[in-house]
């Protein structure tokens, strides 16, 4: 039986290992030793309780809480290696080449430090892989394995060098050159693993736990799994990797993903419940190519220490940039799915994706405004014209002052109709896919890339400086044969920034005070109530995208909105996750696509980006911790003006009390563990009339607040922190000194 049940385990391991396809690339954020101000390599990286990131730098120990940086300095010529972290001793344990340490962690800061062991007096050498089994730590030198506790320092000596140390099952497992896999009993090192299907000489990069196993991370000869009885490779995506590939680290997720980082070639990552993996390297926005530490987050993103600075891997994230600086098209403007490739437009050109190449298209040069689909040929608005791209080859080349964008007008068949930089214009269907240009439409001579044709056929057209029209086209030629100005008269609450939305048949309106329509038995404008009352107050300035599958995206200078269904197809909106991106956004060129049922193609500064809708609708985004308000300053003030720090969550029952004087105060706050952008929503009760919207920023001032009783707060979709801070009056101004005021003024008015 336990035969049968190790080879059903092998079949097992190879299938779920090849399933696994290529993923959309996730963001990637980099840190610089410049930003962090410590050394270049980082060794290895662990994660507090309370969300910070530490990192073992060959400038001493740096920790970072999501937005600040502190170093704790190594001693001249040594390096911190290795790192553990204890939640039982709420201690930060470090080797400091070969020195232990130990560092008291106090609500995520590093308090008192103190040296538990010399290496220099016990002949150990640089320390590397600290464990801990129960009370006791666990490490290793190239030569040896020791065991600290109250009984002291046990050294272990083996006759080759020792490669790995890992924890399996609440023992420690050793990797011997030569000797193969060692587990420790509590006593002694026994033979684990069996049979070892790779040479005795391969170097073993990393022991790890997976799945109740453990998993031998080896140089160049790439995983194996075993129960301590029965050793068997690990098919990965990435076979043809090695042996030329020198694995250098790895680390296992919570939920079985496994990341492997090389020498020379960036990371590998695959697995878990996800069935995506990526390989990612400079070209894809690492600033370096060598990995020397990797670890999951509890977010599930992957931090990486390399040979030259710190990146972040936002593997959790619902955002996927389609491209990175090094390969960048440009900024993005529209996109179209044509035949089986996606087409994209920037400012750079028209671009063609096909599968993961990305390639000019050298008949569309320059700025393109927008793109369509009709008729089996795609429209290419540009700033030099139009294109018209069709499968027989047979392309037209419309020569314009720029054109904005072109629309297929339903109610008028066989036409469309346009916009060039200078009046609108009409085209006309020819037989075989052609256009014919028939001219410019006279009537109205205003020019604009927002315009919607409505149920009617009547065309909605929103000038940014000029206001709103209504258009209606004459069957007799290019002729607008009505024009109506609408605004404030019609029911709009202004006469501008009034913009046409289309969802369905429907046209809605932006407008600076939520969403309107048109009320046809009244023709005035009223308040479209369904979608105003999705958000707690009308939305100015929003404009909205109606997507297939239920999915609505909401987008303006200060909201990024999706509304999607949730698992059990119940309209869901979240209007925290994406709010970050509206700072990359291209404001009033606004472009939403859906690719499929769980990813939304946005345009992007930096070209475009994937919304995964999916990841939302799991929540994958909203696992993290709650922010943090880590320090509170006086401003106007010389010298140090720091009243109050923490770094860890809280409520109002921390109270700060200042004197009237020092009443213009700066909150700083943080979301340990994120790294990547978050947003903000804060406020002062008793001062502001409610929640922020939606804010980058890590900090909020106030100036000269009145004596009183105020709680800040800041939220996340984490959660929740707040401090109450009290403005105590000036003597004057209290009830003691309003009695012997009272007092004074009677005792004159008896005299």
């Amino acid at each position: 039986m336990l035969r049968k049940r190790r080879c059903s385990l092998a079949v097992l391991l190879v299938l779920s290992a090849l399933l696994p396809a290529k993923g959309q690339t996730p963001p990637i954020r980099n840190y610089t030793r410049h930003q962090y101000k410590g050394g270049s390599q980082n060794w290895n990286i662990v994660q507090g309780t309370s969300g910070y990131m530490y990192f073992a730098n060959n400038a001493g120990l740096l920790a970072f809480n999501g937005y600040d940086w502190t170093l704790r300095p190594s001693r001249p010529g040594f390096i911190v290696r290795s790192l553990l972290y204890s939640p039982a001793d709420t201690a930060l344990y470090y080797a400091e080449s070969n020195q232990l340490k130990r560092a008291r962690v106090a609500a995520g800061a590093l308090a008192a430090q103190e040296i538990l062991l010399d290496g220099a007096q016990e002949n150990i050498s640089e320390i590397w892989d600290v464990v801990q089994i129960g009370e006791d730590l666990v490490f290793r030198d190239e030569e040896a394995l020791y065991r600290y506790g109250e009984t002291g320092l046990k050294r272990f000596a083996f006759k080759g060098k020792v490669d790995a140390l890992g924890v399996v099952d609440s023992q420690a497992v050793v990797s011997v050159r030569g000797e193969g896999l060692m587990r420790y009993d509590g006593n002694r090192f026994v033979a684990y693993g069996g049979v070892l299907p790779y040479s005795g000489r391969e170097r073993i990069i990393d022991l790890l736990s997976y799945d109740g196993k453990c998993l031998i991370v080896t140089e160049t000869s790439g995983l194996f799994l075993t129960d301590g009885e029965c050793t068997v490779r690990m098919e990965t995506p990435f076979e043809y990797a090695w042996p030329s590939e020198s694995v250098f680290c790895a680390a296992v997720s919570t939920t079985g993903k496994i990341a492997l980082g090389t020498v020379s070639s960036g990371v590998y990552v695959f697995g878990g419940p996800s069935t995506e993996s990526c390989h990612l390297g400079k070209m894809d926005g690492l600033q370096n190519n060598t990995i020397l530490s990797a670890l999951f987050d509890r977010n599930g993103d992957l931090w990486l220490g390399l040979d030259n600075g710190l990146a972040q891997v936002s593997l959790s994230s619902p955002e996927q940039p389609m491209f990175h600086q090094q390969n960048a098209i440009g900024a993005g403007y529209a996109s179209a799915q044509f035949g089986n490739e996606l087409y994209l437009g920037t400012n750079e050109g028209l671009f063609r994706r096909s599968g993961k190449e990305v390639a000019p298209v050298d008949a569309v040069k320059g700025q393109v405004w927008d793109l369509c689909v009709m008729d089996d040929a795609l429209f290419c608005c540009t700033d030099r014209g139009l294109h018209v791209l069709k499968r027989n080859g047979r392309d037209q080349y419309i020569p314009l002052n720029g054109v904005w964008k072109v629309v297929d007008l339903k109610h008028h068949p066989g036409a469309m109709l346009g916009s060039t930089y200078d009046r609108m214009f009409l085209l006309s269907k020819l037989p075989g896919g052609a256009v014919r240009f028939e001219g410019y439409v006279s009537g109205f001579e205003e020019s604009s890339k927002v315009f919607e044709e409505d149920r009617d056929g009547r065309i909605w057209f929103s000038h940014w400086q000029k206001g709103l029209f209504r258009l209606e086209l004459s069957t007799d030629g290019p002729l607008f044969s009505m024009v109506e100005k609408w605004g404030k008269r019609e029911g709009f609450p202004t006469d501008y920034n009034n913009i046409p939305n289309r969802i369905g048949d429907e046209i809605v309106f932006t407008t600076e005070k939520g969403f309107y329509r048109l009320d046809a038995t009244t023709e005035t404008m009223v308040p479209a109530e369904g979608l105003n009352a999705l958000f707690k107050t009308p939305p100015p300035l929003l404009r909205v995208f109606a997507l297939p599958d239920g999915i609505r995206y909401f987008s303006s200078g200060v909201s990024q909105v999706l509304e999607y269904p949730d698992k059990e197809g119940k309209p869901t909106l979240d209007s925290l996750t994406l709010g970050y991106l509206c700072e990359n956004r291209k404001l009033g060129f606004d472009h939403i696509r859906q690719l499929s049922r769980d990813k939304v193609l946005i345009n992007t500064e930096d070209g475009f980006s994937v919304i995964r809708v999916d990841r939302m609708r799991e929540g994958l985004n909203q696992e993290g911790f709650v922010p943090v308000i880590h320090a509170v300053h006086l401003t106007g003030m010389a010298g140090d003006s720091l009243v109050f720090a923490s770094e860890c969550p809280g409520g109002p029952e921390r109270v700060v009390s200042l004197p009237h004087r020092s009443n213009s105060l700066r909150f700083d706050f943080v979301s340990p563990g994120t790294g990547g952008p978050e947003t903000y929503e804060y406020m002062l009760e008793n001062y502001d009339a409610g929640w922020s919207s939606l804010s980058t920023n890590h900090f909020k001032e106030y100036t000269k607040l009145p004596p009183g009783n105020y709680v800040f707060r800041v939220r996340t979709p984490a959660g929740e922190s707040a401090l109450s801070v009290r403005i105590i009056p000036p003597w004057y101004r209290t009830g003691g000194a309003y009695t012997v005021w009272s007092l004074l003024v009677l005792a004159g008015l008896a005299l």
